[in-house]
C-alpha cells in the first residue's frame, strides 16, 4: 500500500499529518507554482463527478500545456468535488508523459501510489524532468477503489484531442500502452506544481458560476472551457474553483467553500465572476455588494490581488436571442445595472475590474444580448450563458498586463 493522507479535520496518527502539513507553504496546497492548464477543483455535480461504480479501476491520459519554463514537476490529486469529501477511499498511481511516449511514474513520499480517504489530497515527490513553456505533455492517472465504490472525475477528455481517452479496469501508468479514445469526465491532477525562475510568477484563482466554468462552449484548444480561462491563453498557471449555479451568496458564506480555498491559497491574483444568479434570485443591491466585498475581502487576506467582472444580462426570448426586441430582461435588473455601476466605481477593497457586461449587451445597461438581427443562438445559448462566439469576445476584455508579481 501506498502513503495515506488525511483531511485536515481528521485527527494526527503517528505524527502523519504533521509531516504531510510540512511540505505546504503557509498551509497551502499551492507550495510551489502552477505551471500547467487545467487547475481545476473538480466540479460539484454528482452526475459528471464520480465515477460509474463499476469500474474499479481505469487509466486516463490527459494532456496539458505548459504555462511557463518549469522543473521538478509535481502533481496534487484530491478526493472531493467542489467542497465536498467524495464518499469512497482512492489509491491513485500516477505518472508524467513527457515527451509523448516517455513515462515517468510518479511517487508520494517514496510510495509508488497514494491513499487518499474521503476529502484528503496527496501531492506526489518532484520529477526532475524541464519542461518550456508552450510544450505539450501528458499525465496518466489510475484511481483504484473496492468494488461497487467510486472516484471523484473532473475536467473533461475527448476524442477531439490526440492522445486523450481512458481504458478501464487496467492501469497504465508504468507503461506507454495506448488509452481508448473516448470523451468523457475524467480524474486527473487538480494542479501541476514546478519549479520557475524566477521563483514567483503569477497564478490566477477563477472564482464564479457556469459561466466561468464555460458553460456555453465546446472548450479551447484542450478543453479549457470559458472567457477567464481563454484570456489566459496558457500564459499563467491558474487555479479555477468556479461551480455552477453558485451564487456570491453561497460562496460568501465560510461552511461553502473551505476544501476549495485552500486550493487558491498561493495564487496572486483572483478574477472573481459571480453576481448573475443573485440578482436573478432577488437579492437586493446592498446584500449583494456585502456578499461581494465579503469575498474579496478573503481573497486579499490570502495575498491576491482581486479582480471582479461586470455582471453579464440574463434574458428570455421568443426567437432564440436572434433579435434585440423579442428579448425580455428580468424583474430584477435594475440591481444589475446599479451594481454594475458600482463595480465600475472600483470600490474598496478590490484591485480593478474587467468590462464584460458591454461586451455581451446591446448597449450599456440594455439588458438585452447582443445580435445580428437574424442568427439564433449567435452570442447566447440560453440567455444565461455565453455561447462560444462571445466567450471568445469576453476574453478580450481581460487585460492580463495587470498579472504581475
Amino acid at each position: 500500500m501506498g502513503a495515506v493522507y488525511v483531511p485536515s479535520q481528521l485527527v494526527d496518527i503517528s505524527g502523519l499529518k504533521s509531516a504531510l502539513n510540512a511540505r505546504y507553504v503557509g498551509g497551502s496546497v499551492l507550495q510551489k507554482p502552477i505551471v500547467a492548464s487545467l487547475g481545476h477543483c473538480y466540479f460539484n455535480r454528482q452526475n459528471v463527478t464520480l465515477s460509474n461504480g463499476a469500474d474499479t479501476s481505469g487509466t486516463y491520459r490527459k494532456k496539458h500545456i505548459v504555462t511557463t519554463n518549469a522543473c521538478d514537476i509535481q502533481c496534487v490529486f484530491g478526493n472531493q468535488t467542489g467542497d465536498v469529501a467524495a464518499p469512497d477511499t482512492v489509491v491513485y498511481t500516477a505518472a508524467i508523459e513527457y515527451p509523448s511516449g516517455t513515462v515517468y511514474p510518479l511517487t508520494f513520499q517514496g510510495a509508488t501510489s497514494a491513499t487518499i480517504v474521503p476529502g484528503g489530497i496527496a501531492i506526489s515527490d518532484p520529477v526532475g524532468i524541464d519542461i518550456a513553456a508552450g510544450q505539450d505533455f501528458w499525465t496518466r492517472t489510475c484511481p483504484q477503489v473496492a468494488a461497487g465504490k467510486k472516484w471523484p472525475t473532473g475536467p473533461a477528455i475527448t476524442t477531439a484531442v490526440s492522445g486523450e481517452g481512458y481504458t478501464a479496469n487496467v492501469d497504465y501508468t508504468r507503461v506507454t500502452t495506448g488509452v481508448t479514445s473516448v470523451t468523457a469526465y475524467c480524474s486527473c491532477p487538480m494542479a501541476i506544481l514546478g519549479t520557475t525562475n524566477p521563483r514567483s510568477v503569477p497564478l490566477i484563482a477563477l472564482l464564479g458560476d457556469s459561466i466561468m466554468t464555460g458553460e456555453g462552449e465546446t472548450g479551447g484548444v484542450i478543453y479549457d472551457r470559458g472567457w477567464a480561462e481563454r484570456a489566459l491563453n496558457y500564459q499563467f498557471g491558474y487555479m479555477r474553483i468556479a461551480r455552477g449555479a453558485e451564487s456570491a451568496q453561497t460562496f460568501a458564506a465560510v461552511g461553502n467553500r473551505p476544501m476549495r480555498m485552500r486550493l487558491v491559497n498561493g495564487c496572486t491574483h483572483a478574477i472573481c465572476e459571480y453576481g448573475v444568479n443573485d440578482f436573478y434570485a432577488g437579492r437586493t443591491l446592498v446584500q449583494m455588494q456585502t456578499d461581494l466585498t465579503s469575498i474579496w475581502n478573503t481573497l486579499i487576506l490570502r495575498g491576491m490581488k482581486v479582480y471582479q467582472s461586470t455582471i453579464t444580462p440574463r434574458t428570455t426570448s421568443s426567437d432564440n436571442w436572434a433579435t434585440t426586441a423579442n428579448q425580455t430582461v428580468t424583474a430584477n435588473e435594475s440591481v444589475r445595472v446599479a451594481l454594475n455601476n458600482w463595480i465600475r466605481s472600483n470600490p474598496s477593497p478590490l484591485t480593478n475590474y474587467f468590462e464584460t457586461a458591454d461586451v455581451c449587451e446591446t448597449t450599456r445597461d440594455s439588458g438585452k444580448w447582443k445580435n445580428d438581427g437574424a442568427t439564433a443562438f449567435l452570442n447566447t445559448i440560453d440567455g444565461i450563458h455565453p455561447s462560444t462566439a462571445m466567450h471568445i469576445l469576453m476574453a478580450a476584455a481581460v487585460n492580463t498586463g495587470m498579472f504581475t508579481v
